[in-house]
């Protein structure tokens, strides 16, 4: 009788081990968990914060700012038409030395960023940062005669667009 009571007591200090071993795995399992869900959490916070980016501000290049520029211009009354398109790929055959099909990748590209916001006037603000560390003052002239020829294309521009490249210029003015 003796032997079966030491034996049940070592069997109950068994299963009572066991499953203090068991809480105790299942303890660390939650605060794994735990700081799993928190990296988590700041992981999904870094990645909206960088999807909340608008498109335009990851733009450093002069040549694909001024492609944005220049259609979001062409954009404003609408669809872009043959003229403003052919207007467009000339001005940046002149002015950046691009060839048709590069142009033509410019323009889609750009077409693209602005796809959600077509608003000239803040489309020309946000781009104008990297014109004015990027640009000199005969290269930002050269930019707004563009806008200007864009604005023109399909007939004499509207006061907006008028007043949004006035509002670059002056932008680029206070910046220099």
């Amino acid at each position: 009788m003796t032997i079966a009571a030491i034996l049940g007591a070592v069997f109950a200090g068994l299963v009572f081990i066991l499953l203090r071993m068991q809480q105790a795995a299942n303890a660390t399992r939650d605060i794994a968990d735990a700081a799993n869900d928190v990296s988590g959490l700041f992981r999904s916070w870094k990645w909206r914060r960088k999807m909340a980016l608008n498109p335009l501000d990851s733009i450093t290049d002069p040549r694909e700012a001024a492609a944005v520029m220049m259609a979001s211009l062409a954009e404003a009354d609408g669809n872009l038409t043959e003229v403003e398109k052919e207007v467009i790929l000339t001005e940046m055959g002149k002015s950046f030395g691009a060839t048709r099909n590069q142009g033509e990748e410019m323009l889609a590209q750009a077409r693209f960023l602005i796809r959600d916001n077509r608003n000239p006037a803040d489309n020309l603000r946000r781009l104008a940062p990297v014109i004015a560390k990027t640009l000199g003052t005969e290269e930002r002239a050269q930019l707004l005669t563009m806008l200007n020829t864009v604005a023109n294309a399909n007939g004499p521009a509207g006061e907006g667009m008028t007043a949004d490249i006035k509002m670059l210029g002056n932008l680029l003015k206070a910046s220099a």
